[in-house]
This record gives structure tokens, sequence and C-alpha cells, in this order.
């Protein structure tokens, strides 16, 4: 895009006695980060050269050779300055002239001014919709390139490409796997791409994922692509000596958030079909389908997963459904309960919604994951897979904080059977499951979907019908009431089957 600033953009912009004014320095990092181009008005020179501070004028003329001058700028004809009202009086009339005549004749995008007259004229000429005030146009490109939502969670770290030790032996399996890894590592780095890492408890690099968006590019070998914003997980990788802490599960949940809050229809990666059997089982738990060969290798397989927007096949289980398409799920014809959840457990079980970090923690890995359990003593006798859970945090916020579908759902006083179901995702040790099933425990096996944007307080909750006083048991709400949480909580909507 082209865009033309007048000569009282210009001054304040190359004068050093100024402080340089916030809007200004958002324009010109904007254009330079997304590579608009600025330009200035030939007659700008001739505007600048009648200003009577001489040394100011010196220095500011003195700069004007970094900016392009607009080659050849139309002008209005006599006739359309009548037309349009815009008679010349005075030699500022005839720089405003030229620098609208530009616009108005399509030679730039867009005019950037202060000047009050020449928003008045371009009114009256029906183009105001392309000339700016500073900070309207700051707006403008800020709405045109809204800022990337990097997802940080707990036990990852984002870092620029360039601080990562390219020779170190963490990825040596990847230059094996792919000819040119390193000049391609490289020339990441220069672009200024950045990672989410996970390190081991000495500081060694253990996991990485770097991830781009693309937008209908072509990606199999047969000449196919997704047609439609992606976001594309260019390289991932668990050492496995971090097996056990779900880092791997951990990239997904960053991958899905990323994708939901960015509006990116598809996550897809790339897998060699004989050494990432482990990736491959887990991409498939949380939804990636083959979608073929990869356009560069012709050997390694696509997986890719669509994360929510669009035509789904609604001819499925609600909790199919939110398996192939969460952070998506179905709301209509599944129940929904708020289950209270203490502190403690909470800190563990979303270490990613806490107001800080906590110094301690029983179990990182049970943070990490996706897929996660709850163990209560409640009253409550039956939960269906796709029924909805919000999770309220008692005592210390009394908040509905987080949204969580049912996986599984079952009763038992067998700590072996409860353990093997839970021991992968659980924040409860054996002696707490074993203190626990001396009665007969409910326990609920579900998947995160996200969390709410703002915790909805206790306080509202009862304002507004939704429960009747203190929630110390997981109580069962109306759709409608499910709803109404939902659409204070987030932006995010249901999908319903009709």
């Amino acid at each position: 895009m082209r865009i033309l600033i007048d000569t009282n953009i210009i001054i304040p912009l190359e004068d050093s006695t100024q402080v340089l004014d916030e809007s200004l320095s958002q324009l010109i990092r904007l254009t330079s980060e997304y590579n608009h181009q600025v330009l200035i008005h030939p007659l700008s020179a001739e505007d600048i050269g009648r200003d009577k501070v001489e040394s100011r004028k010196k220095s500011i003329l003195s700069r004007f050779e970094k900016y392009p001058y607009l080659e050849e700028p139309p002008l209005f004809s006599e006739k359309e300055v009548l037309d349009f009202n815009i008679e010349i009086r005075k030699d500022n009339d005839r720089i405003d002239n030229a620098m609208l005549s530009a616009v108005y004749m399509s030679a730039v995008h867009w005019l950037v001014t202060e000047d009050r007259g020449i928003h008045k004229k371009a009114q009256q000429m029906g183009i105001r919709n392309k000339v700016f005030y500073i900070q309207q146009v700051v707006d403008a490109l800020k709405h045109l390139h809204p800022e990337k939502h990097e997802i940080r969670l707990p036990n990852l770290e984002i870092s620029p490409l360039h601080r990562l030790d390219i020779e170190d032996v963490f990825f040596d399996s990847l230059r094996e796997d792919y000819i040119g890894f390193n000049e391609w590592f490289d020339e990441k780095s220069r672009e200024g791409r950045k990672a989410q890492i996970a390190t081991n408890d000495t500081g060694e690099l253990s996991a990485i994922l770097i991830y781009k968006e693309e937008d209908g590019e072509i990606i199999t070998s047969d000449q196919r692509g997704l047609g439609a914003k992606s976001l594309k997980l260019s390289t991932f990788k668990v050492s496995e000596k971090v097996r056990g802490q779900k880092i791997g599960e951990l990239f997904l949940k960053s991958a899905f958030e990323y994708a939901r809050k960015n509006n990116c229809k598809y996550v897809y990666l790339t897998v060699h079909p004989e050494k990432h059997e482990f990736l491959q089982d887990l991409c498939k738990d949380f939804g990636f389908n083959e979608f073929g060969k990869d356009i560069k290798s012709h050997r390694d397989l696509i997986l890719v997963k669509q994360v929510g927007y669009g035509i789904f096949d609604l001819d499925i289980s609600a909790f199919e459904f939110h398996r192939l398409y969460s952070p998506s799920f179905i709301c209509d014809n599944v129940s929904k309960y708020i289950i209270p959840i203490k502190p403690q457990y909470h800190e563990v079980l979303f270490p990613d919604k806490q107001r800080q970090a906590s110094l301690f923690s029983v179990n990182k890995a049970a943070g990490n994951t996706i897929k996660k359990a709850y163990l209560s003593h409640s009253n409550l006798s039956h939960m269906n897979s796709g029924d909805l859970v919000l999770f309220y945090r008692s005592h210390d916020l009394q908040s509905v904080t987080t949204l969580a579908i049912v996986e599984k759902f079952f009763i038992s006083d067998d700590s072996d059977l409860i353990a093997g179901e839970v021991a992968k995702r659980t924040v409860y040790s054996f002696r707490d499951i074993d203190e626990m099933s001396v009665k007969p425990t409910k326990v609920i096996l579900f998947r995160q979907v996200f969390h709410l944007n703002d915790g909805i307080s206790l306080k509202w909750l009862l304002e507004n019908g939704i429960v009747n006083g203190n929630i110390q048991s997981i109580t069962r709400i109306e759709d409608q009431k499910f709803r109404r949480i939902l659409m204070k909580g987030t932006n995010e909507t249901c999908v319903d089957v009709h």
C-alpha cells in the first residue's frame, strides 16, 4: 500500500529537538513492519523551504532524501478545482490540492495529514475515507494487521530462534531426517521466527515447536491445499527424556489456542511415516487425519485438524465432534454442570489460569495435558460423554474459570482401577486415590476446552439467577443459564444440531 504523508507529519518526524509522539512512532513501525510504502509529495520540499527557522529548514531538507517522492504526481484540472470548490487562494492551497489529487486519481491509497482544511476538502470531494489523521491511520493499520495472539503457557518459553544453538545434539535427529535443516533454521532465524521451547531440570533444550500461519498454499505432492488460513507446525520435537511430562500435549494445547484466537481454520504438520509413530498417535487422538504426502519430501505424511470454523460432520456424538473439531463443541442435547474445585487442585490442574505462578507443583505433567481427571464424592450419579462442565474455583476466587467436556464417567471404590484410569492425567497421588476410594468415588475423565476470558464471579452468578447459593457440590444447570455464562465469559458460541 502507498501512503502519502503531509509536510505537517514530516516535520515532527525529522525534528530531533522534539519528542516523537507515540502515534507517529506507531505509524513508522507499522508501515515498516508490513512493507507499506511511505511517500512524500515533491511540493512538500517547497513547503519546507518556506520555514523561517533556517537551521531547522536545512536539517529537515537534508533528511528528505530518505523518503521516496511520488513520481509524476497528477494535478486537478481547472474544471475539477471549480467543481469541487477548492479554489487556490494561496500557496498552501496549491500544495493541499496537489496531495488531494494524488488520492483522488488513485496515485496513492491514503493521505495522512493533521490539516483540518484538507480533511474538509476531502469530504467535499467524496474521498474522506482515504484521508486520515495520524491516530486514524494507526488504528486502520492495526485493524488491517491485527497483532498475533502469542500463547504463553507454564512450562514453556517463547524464544527467538537465534537464541538457540543449532549445533545442539537435540537437533541431530532433525538434521538426519531433513536435508538442509541447518540452512532452513538459519533462514528462519534471520526472519525473526520464534519457537516455543521446554527445557529439562538442567536447562538443556528438551522440546521445540515452531509454527507459522499460511493461507491457501499447495502442500501435497498431488498439488492440493487446504484453501483457508492455517497454522503449520513446522517443527515439532519432544525429547524422549521428557516424554512423561506431556510436553507434546502441551504443544498441541498451545497450537489449538493460537488457532482459535487467530482465526485459523486448520492446524497441520508433517510426520515421518516410519519414525514418528508416537507423534502420529498423539495427533490422531486429538482429531488429526491424513491429508496426503508432503509436497517437498513426497515421503512425509501430512496430518490435518480442522479447529472449529466452517462445515462439520454433525452425524457423530458430542464428544467425537469435540475430538475432531476442538475447541468447537456441541451445545444442545447435552447436560451442563458447574464443578467446584479447591484452589490447590485448580492451581495444578489449570496452571495456565493462575493469577501468579505457583512455587510448588504436585504434578507438573497434569497441568500440561488437555486430558485431565477429577475425583469427587458428590451426590452425582451419572454423566454422559459429551456433557459440558464449568470448573468453579472455590474458597479464594469464587469464580468460574474453565470449560471442559466429559470424556468418560464412572463410579468405583477400587483404588487400583481408578489409578489405572487416571494415572496419566490426574493431580491426585495414589495415596489420595486410596484414601478417597474407601467409599464410592465419582471419576470424571475430561478434556479441557478453553478458559473463559474473565472469570465469572459467584456474585454475578447469584445476581443472574444461575445458582441460588454457594457452590459446594457438582450442580447441574439449565441450557440457557450455561449459554449466559458462555456469553459473559467468552466470545465463543456453541454448535447447535437441529
